[in-house]
């Protein structure tokens, strides 16, 4: 199988609008992003769930879009809405092991990835973080959604086994979920700086800019956040990468703690992945 033979399904129209959606225009309103965003209910309804949630104090008093957009406000809102997207990609695999590796560990991959930007000393990149973060492995649902069971037992085996799964995705498809995310990304439209980070690996993060070194090393923390093994390499190429923020802290301690994840799992979009 190369790339060309995968199938990659189209982002749901109002998700390409909101992409296209600048956040930073100063004519940037709640009222255009609600006219954007309401011909989609299921849609609507996710963003309604979450401004009611617990975290934002609003239980049950947020009855309208326009003001769960103010609550949210708009970036966040973008990247919510690109979440609850391309989670459903993975909606009808129903194997525990997708559950783990396609949707929670990519939210909490995100989630981190915002705290890291700041650690890093760059809040401005938090958002775009998140998103990078949330796609940096999104090439593994579109494997999972082409190789279904055979591509849940191939991430089994690398996890029980201790094998590299880039390595057995290219011996058994020809290709690789990092292959086949940039070609996703590339259908999608989405931004350059993400293809670039889905490029790199935390073992070799050469070339990297910012924003491609904070998503790696986010990734790379959330996979041990969510349970799945980081062997040895990894996890010294995660604190030497950590490091060059300025803070000599041990990044599993300071970023994964229990209380740190506990802080990340509260989260209602860790809370609808989990769902």
């Amino acid at each position: 199988m190369s790339d060309s033979d995968l199938v990659i399904p189209p982002l749901p129209q109002v998700v390409m609008e909101i992409m296209k959606y600048d956040t930073e225009s100063p004519d940037s309103s709640a009222a255009e992003v609600e006219k954007l965003i309401a011909p989609d209910r299921g849609i609507c309804s996710e963003i309604l769930r979450v401004a009611n949630s617990a975290y934002y104090g609003r239980s049950g008093r947020i009855k309208l879009m326009r003001d769960a957009i103010t609550l949210l406000g708009l970036k966040a809102l973008k990247n919510l809405i690109i979440f609850i997207s391309t989670r459903q990609i993975a909606t009808d695999l129903k194997s525990p092991v997708f559950k783990k590796y396609l949707t929670e560990y990519p939210v909490l991959s995100a989630l981190i990835a915002e705290e890291v930007a700041k650690r890093f000393k760059h809040p401005e990149l938090a958002d775009e973080a998140f998103l990078s973060g949330l796609l940096y492995n999104i090439g593994m649902s579109i494997l999972a959604l082409n190789k279904g069971d055979h591509y849940a037992f191939l991430i089994e085996q690398a996890e029980q086994n201790g094998f590299d799964l880039r390595e057995l995705e290219q011996s058994s498809y020809g290709t690789t979920h990092a292959e086949a995310g940039r070609e996703a990304a590339k259908k999608w439209n989405l931004p350059e700086s993400l293809l670039h980070s889905m490029e790199l690996t935390i073992t070799n993060l050469n070339g990297s800019d910012d924003l491609g070194k904070i998503t790696v090393l986010s990734a790379a923390l959330g996979q041990a956040g969510a349970g799945i093994p980081l062997d040895a390499k990894s996890r010294a190429a995660v604190q030497a990468a950590y490091q060059t923020s300025g803070d000599q802290a041990d990044p599993f301690e300071k970023i994964i703690s229990e209380p740190q994840l506990k802080r990340y799992k509260s989260h209602p979009y860790f809370q609808l992945a989990a769902g």
